[in-house]
C-alpha cells in the first residue's frame, strides 16, 4: 500500500447507514453490546446512525437492518482496536499527516470543501484526525499479511471476472406459468434438473436439448447467445452464474426474472489486462478481506455479548458468505 493511503470509508468507518433512525432505548448510557468486557452504549449507536447518509428509514425492517449494520461496524472497530493495542501498534504523526492530505485531496476531487466533508461525516477536525489515526493503525496491522504472494492468490481466482474476459455462453430457458406463481418456478426447476441429468448422461447434447426445450429464440442456435462480458446489460444473476463455470461445465438450474436457466460455456476469450494493473485495481478489495480476516480471528478470541432485544447479525451468516445474512432480535446472545 502506498504511503499515506487511507482505507475507503466503507471498510472501516461506521457512519454510513441511516440518518433519521430511532434510538434503541431512552437511556443513552444503556449497554448495547460488550466486546471483551468493554461496553458499547446506546449513544454510540445513535451517533453512528445520525452521521449516516440515508435520510429516511422507510420501514421498521429497514431500521432494524440499519441498527444491526451499525452495531456490527462498532463491534468490528472495537475488535480492531483491541488487536492494534495487543500488537503494540501506533500511528506515526507523519503517516497521519500524509493520510489527512489524502482525505483533503479526495474531498477536493469530488468538489467538496473539507468543512462540508466533515459536516456530512459528523466529525470535527480533531475527530477526523482520530479517525485517520485509527485507519493508519489498521493499515499497519494488516500490512504484514499483504504480501505479493497473498495478493496474487487473491487476484487469480477473480481474474476472469475483472480482466475483460469474454465467455461464449449457451443456455436453455424454461418459462414458468405466470398464473401459478411459486409452484410454477419449482416445477420448472425440477424439469430443468431432469434435462440437465440427460445432458450429463450423454443422452442428449446441450444444443439438441436447447432446440427441444428452450423457450428463448436462441434455441434455433442450440442455445448460443454469443460472447458475454462479466458486466453488461444481461441479467446480473445470469452472468454471475455463467462466470462461475469452467468451459464445458453445465450449470445447476437457476432462476432469474426471465425464467429458469441451464447454462454452459462453450468458449473463452481471455482478458488482456496486465496482471500488475489488475492487482492494483483489486487491491482495495484485498485490503478489505485482510481486515475481515483480522476481525473474524478476533471474534474467535474475544467474547461479544449483546443485550436483550438488540438487533445483530447471526455470526453463522457472515458478510460476503454464501448464505443471506440473518438478523437476531431477541434474548441476550453470546455468539
Amino acid at each position: 500500500m502506498r504511503r499515506g493511503q487511507c482505507f475507503p470509508a466503507s471498510l472501516v468507518l461506521v457512519a454510513t447507514f441511516v440518518a433519521s433512525a430511532a434510538p434503541l432505548e431512552d437511556d443513552g448510557a444503556a449497554i448495547v453490546v460488550t466486546v471483551d468486557g468493554v461496553p458499547i452504549v446506546r449513544r454510540d449507536v445513535d451517533a453512528a446512525l445520525r452521521a449516516a447518509r440515508v435520510d429516511v428509514v422507510a420501514s421498521p425492517d429497514r431500521l432494524v437492518q440499519a441498527q444491526a449494520t451499525v452495531i456490527e461496524r462498532l463491534v468490528d472497530e472495537r475488535l480492531l482496536r483491541l488487536a492494534i493495542e495487543r500488537a503494540g501498534i501506533s500511528a506515526a504523526p507523519a503517516d497521519v499527516d500524509a493520510a489527512l492530505v489524502n482525505v483533503r485531496d479526495q474531498a477536493a476531487a469530488q468538489g467538496q470543501q473539507l468543512a462540508d466533508f466533515l459536516a456530512q461525516s459528523g466529525l470535527d477536525e480533531a475527530g477526523l484526525r482520530r479517525r485517520v489515526e485509527f485507519e493508519v493503525a489498521v493499515k499497519k496491522l494488516v500490512e504484514p499479511r499483504g504480501t505479493n504472494e497473498a495478493l496474487a492468490s487473491f487476484v487469480e481466482p477473480r481474474r476472469r471476472e475483472h480482466d475483460g474476459t469474454l465467455l461464449r455462453v449457451s443456455h436453455i430457458v424454461l418459462r414458468p406459468d405466470v398464473g401459478a406463481a411459486n409452484e410454477a418456478v419449482a416445477a420448472c426447476l425440477l424439469r430443468a434438473e431432469r434435462i440437465r441429468r440427460q445432458i450429463l448422461a450423454g443422452d442428449v447434447s446441450f444444443s439438441d436439448a436447447a432446440e427441444r426445450h428452450s423457450a428463448a429464440p436462441s434455441r434455433h442456435r442450440g442455445g448460443d447467445i454469443g460472447y458475454l462480458p462479466r458486466r453488461s446489460s444481461v441479467n446480473e444473476e445470469f452472468t454471475r452464474k455463467a462466470f462461475a463455470l469452467a468451459k464445458g461445465e453445465v450449470s445447476q438450474p437457476f432462476a432469474t426474472p426471465f425464467g429458469v436457466h441451464i447454462a454452459t460455456v462453450t468458449a473463452i476469450e481471455p482478458g488482456r489486462e496486465p496482471t500488475h494493473d489488475l492487482a492494483e485495481r483489486l487491491r482495495p478489495q484485498f485490503i478489505a478481506k485482510l481486515i475481515r480476516d483480522v476481525v473474524a480471528e478476533q471474534r474467535g478470541l474475544r467474547p461479544v455479548e449483546y443485550a436483550a432485544g438488540v438487533p445483530h447479525f447471526d455470526p453463522a451468516t457472515p458478510e460476503g458468505g454464501a448464505v443471506p445474512r440473518r438478523i437476531i432480535v431477541g434474548a441476550a446472545q453470546t455468539p
